[in-house]
């Protein structure tokens, strides 16, 4: 497996993001290159700067998973990483916030990367649990009609990892707050027995998954993004579609991936979900 990492040299420091993603590249068994762009009017002492800045980074990657550092050049780097990304089995973007108005004007790096990537991509957040062990949770949204092949795509990334796969569906409905402990669980037992047929069709999702990878179902309430950023620290990954929709579908692909990939409290890894049919 072919892992790149993009890195912007204008930061300091990377020890971070690249012990994140030589983790990434461990639980895939893959190998990591190291990219930057630069601009294309970029002196011969800059280029020297940006080489030894590269191969410094790369060698913070264990030995066996290093791949290659990556110079490339031009004026809009998402550009070039969205290129890149068919050359690749995954890209890892740091998850880091830009200015007020770069992110009104054109969001974040990752989520215009994500949005058009050939691959999936990573956005790393914390620490995978030290134990080898990987949680992973996607939501599914029942009404959509590409739900399975995102379940079985998100599946395979964690049984690569040596995980489980948890499914959880949002439902957009409220119970009135009740103070009293015990009537606050009946009429939350209420509620999901009253939704049994939706837990079960999110079991018909699950059950086709190797059984190795299998993991629980649950339903919430509340809009998708919130649902999967309040569960998301339970988590090791978080994953989503990468494609805008329009309709019910449209709420777990595409505008979703960009709410939890600022909010989320873990990583979150998103599916490239755009050959699969509307």
């Amino acid at each position: 497996m072919r892992i790149l990492l993009a890195v912007d040299l204008s930061f300091p420091n990377h020890d971070w993001l690249t012990q994140r993603s030589d983790e990434f590249a461990h639980r895939m068994g893959g190998v990591l290159d190291v990219l930057y762009v630069r601009k294309t009017d970029a002196s011969l002492a800059d280029i020297d700067y940006f080489d030894n800045r590269l191969s410094a980074i790369l060698n913070q990657v264990f030995p066996d998973r290093r791949g290659r550092a990556r110079l490339e050049v031009g004026d809009a780097p998402e550009e070039v990483m969205i290129r890149l990304s068919n050359e690749y089995d995954a890209v890892v973007v740091g998850p880091r916030e830009p200015s007020a108005l770069e992110r009104m004007l054109r969001g974040t790096m990752a989520v215009r990367v994500l949005l058009r990537s050939h691959c999936p991509v990573l956005v790393p957040r914390g620490a995978l649990n030290s134990d080898g062990s990987t949680k992973v949770l996607v939501g599914v949204d029942l009404h959509g009609p590409v739900q399975q092949p995102i379940v079985q795509r998100a599946g395979a990334w964690a049984a690569h990892m040596g995980g489980t796969l948890d499914l959880v569906y949002a439902v957009a409905e409220r119970i009135p707050t009740i103070r009293e402990s015990s009537v606050a669980e009946a009429a939350e037992k209420d509620w999901l027995a009253g939704h049994q047929a939706l837990i079960d069709k999110l079991g018909v999702f699950r059950d086709a998954l190797p059984v190795g990878v299998r993991g629980e179902v649950m339903l919430r309430r509340g809009d998708p993004e919130g649902v999967l950023v309040h569960l998301s620290g339970d988590y090791d990954l978080v994953v989503v579609g990468n494609r805008e929709r329009q309709g019910l579908s449209g709420m777990l692909l595409g505008a979703v991936a960009q709410q939890v990939v600022r909010r989320s409290l873990c990583g979150v890894l998103a599916l490239n979900t755009a050959d699969l049919p509307t």
